[in-house]
């Protein structure tokens, strides 16, 4: 780019230097041990850096990830990251720059997807992103929190078991890893994990954290993984719980929610959950728990829309005629006729004129069902004919909300 910026990949030794310029943008500065156990899954050929002379002033990397879509498929997707410029160099096109270097090169990749965690939601909508998932932020009041009778008798099935506090992360991992890897091709949003990309993940974790196995027969279905605050108003215990729980099934997650609840000294749980969580429906009181909150937290930007498109399972059959437009992207704009037949579709050019238009930024919620058709129509995301509108809702609708609590 101009203004004597260069936008380029970085070196071996540039990368000591690049992830010292990510965690200055975050406003943190970590050891050097730190600095070691973040380059455990970091992948160079992925990162991008602008430089001022010799100077780091942007960056931009990826990890090599993959995305399940309804129907079970997963999809490769770039998991984008470390998104920074120095305070010093804002307003200067260097962003721009940057994220439009990086999908040019996604794409040449084969990419079909890449996805990223937004710290501010203004800034990737112009960028072609789109929400593809949100989360539920949950308060329990756990004194007051009890499974109801019927889910109480199932979750009963459940045995709970507490990970030794003398594990180490890799032993956790050959624990963990494999429940995980199945689990999360049966939710729609959420991602695979490298033993590489645990490891990194684990070392950030609070040390004094504890986890537990629920198990059915002889399989682990589920682990909760939970750090804990105490605190006391004069002699009466008021700690809290922070919890990330991850199950097969609804029943095994209500074990785990209902165990952890029952910890002594707790008060309250605060954990992130599905828009559509079931557990307020399966207790005794629902108003023991509390939503704080319900924000976006992966976006999806499609690189290649037929290969997207075909890639997920589909509800209903039938066609419909899309225009998308993708100012990026020339390849992904146009007119579209998508037909799905025995659940799968085939997306490919129309000379139609468009029943259904759209940003490409649309596509995101559709692709996982975080939005539907009517939703994306009434907020103006989308415009279509009104039975147009309706063949697509019957095409694109799910039966749960996407769910994804991978952080990257």
């Amino acid at each position: 780019m101009s203004d004597g910026i260069d936008i380029r990949p970085i070196s071996e030794d540039e990368v000591d230097d690049f992830l010292r310029r990510v965690e200055a943008g975050f406003l943190t500065v970590s050891s050097d041990e730190e600095l070691e156990r973040e380059k455990l899954a970091f992948e160079r050929d992925h990162a991008l850096a602008a430089l001022d002379g010799v100077t780091i002033v942007g960056t931009t990397s990826a990890y090599s990830l993959e995305v399940t879509l309804p129907g079970g498929a997963p999809v490769a997707m770039a998991g984008v990251t470390a998104v920074g410029v120095a305070p010093t160099h804002r307003r200067r096109g260097i962003l721009r720059s940057l994220m439009e270097t990086q999908i040019n090169g996604l794409v040449d990749r084969g990419l079909p997807l890449a996805g990223l965690l937004s710290s501010e939601a203004p800034i990737y909508g112009r960028f072609g992103y789109g929400v593809a998932e949100e989360h539920r932020y949950t308060t329990i009041d756990a004194p007051r929190f009890a499974l109801g009778v019927k889910m109480a008798e199932l979750a009963d099935e459940i045995r709970i078991e507490a990970v030794p506090i003398t594990r180490t992360d890799d032993e956790l991992i050959d624990v963990v890893g494999p429940f995980w890897e199945r689990h999360r091709l049966t939710q729609v949003g959420e991602l695979g994990r490298s033993d590489d990309a645990w490891r990194a993940k684990l070392s950030t974790l609070p040390k004094d954290r504890f986890e537990y196995l629920a198990g059915r027969g002889d399989d682990v279905v589920g682990v909760a993984m939970v750090n804990a605050k105490v605190d006391w108003i004069g002699a009466v215990p008021d700690g809290s719980l922070r919890a990330t729980v991850a199950a097969d099934d609804d029943v095994a997650r209500a074990a785990l929610v209902a165990f952890v609840s029952r910890v002594d000294l707790v008060r309250s749980v605060s954990l992130a959950t599905p828009v559509d969580d079931p557990l307020r429906w399966a207790v005794v009181d629902r108003r023991a728990i509390r939503t704080d909150r319900v924000d976006d937290h992966l976006w999806l930007r499609v690189l290649d829309l037929p290969a997207a498109i075909e890639a997920r399972r589909w509800a209903t059959n039938g066609s419909v005629i899309l225009g998308v437009d993708d100012p990026l992207l020339s390849a992904n704009s146009g007119t579209w006729k998508l037909v799905v037949e025995d659940g799968w579709a085939q997306l490919d050019r129309s000379q139609a004129e468009p029943e259904i238009t759209m940003s490409i930024s649309a596509v995101a919620p559709l692709l996982t069902g975080a939005a539907s058709p009517h939703t994306l129509t009434a907020s103006a995301a989308i415009r279509g004919a009104p039975d147009a509108l309706e063949r697509l809702a019957g095409m694109a609708r799910v039966d749960r909300a996407p769910f994804c609590q991978t952080g990257f």
